[in-house]
C-alpha cells in the first residue's frame, strides 16, 4: 500500500519500530502509535494537516494547526462513548469541517489555586474533571521540579511544553504537597468533590 504512494499517506500502528522502511518513503508517509489522540499530540496535528491537504489548502501555520487540532480532539471526545478519538477518519472529516469554519476561540488556561483561591473552580464546572486535572498538574510540577521526565511521561498524555513550562513555575513546597495530599485522599475515598476544593482553597488562601 506504501509502495507506489506519491500522495502522503496515513497510518496508525501498535509500535514505530514494527515498519521498516526506507528513509525516503518515510518522509511521505505519517505515522504514530496507538496511543491515544489528545490535544496538542502529533497524532491530532497529522490529522488537522491531512484535512487541509484534502482541502487543498495552504499549509497551515502551526499554531492553527494546534487551535484546530485541539477542536477536534473536544469533538470527537464528546462523540464518543469512550471520550477519546477513536475513529481516525470520522476525525479526518470532523477536521475538514471545522477548517471550513470560524478559527476556533483562543485557549483560556483553567485558574489554579495558586492564582486565585476564590475563582478556581470556575461556576458550571465539572468540579471531578477539575480536580482531577489540578492533581495530574501538581503531580507533573513535582516531577518537573526533579528534572524528572522519565517519572512525568508515566503519568500519561505527556506534554513536553507543560513540561518546561511547570519546571520554570516556582511555588512553595509546603501546599504543593498539602495539596496532593488532599487530592489524593479525595481520589482514593471518593468523596465530596465540593469538599475538598474548598480545603485547597484554604490551603493556598494563605499564600
Amino acid at each position: 500500500m506504501v509502495l507506489g504512494k506519491d500522495e502522503p499517506l496515513l497510518f496508525r500502528v501498535d509500535r514505530i519500530r514494527q515498519i521498516e522502511l526506507s528513509e525516503k518513503v518515510k518522509t511521505h508517509v505519517g505515522i504514530w502509535a496507538l496511543a491515544p489522540i489528545t490535544k496538542g499530540s502529533d497524532g491530532a496535528n497529522a490529522i488537522i494537516r491531512f484535512a487541509a491537504s484534502l482541502l487543498e489548502m495552504e499549509k497551515p501555520k502551526h499554531t492553527v494547526v494546534e487551535a484546530f487540532g485541539d477542536a477536534m480532539v473536544k469533538m470527537m471526545a464528546d462523540l464518543s462513548i469512550h471520550k477519546e478519538v477513536d475513529d481516525v477518519l470520522a476525525a479526518v472529516w470532523a477536521a475538514v469541517w471545522l477548517l471550513t469554519g470560524p478559527d476556533p476561540e483562543p485557549f483560556k488556561p483553567w485558574p489554579r489555586p495558586w492564582d486565585n483561591y476564590l475563582t478556581w473552580l470556575p461556576r458550571g464546572a465539572d468540579p471531578k474533571y477539575r480536580l482531577n486535572a489540578l492533581y495530574r498538574e501538581l503531580v507533573v510540577f513535582v516531577f518537573a521540579v526533579d528534572g524528572d521526565e522519565y517519572a512525568a511521561r508515566k503519568i500519561g498524555r505527556f506534554k513536553p511544553k507543560e513540561f518546561q513550562k511547570l519546571k520554570s513555575l516556582r511555588l512553595p513546597t509546603v501546599p504543593v504537597i498539602d495539596s496532593i495530599i488532599e487530592l489524593s485522599k479525595w481520589r482514593l475515598h471518593k468523596s465530596d468533590p465540593y469538599i475538598c476544593s474548598l480545603k485547597l482553597a484554604k490551603i493556598w488562601e494563605k499564600q
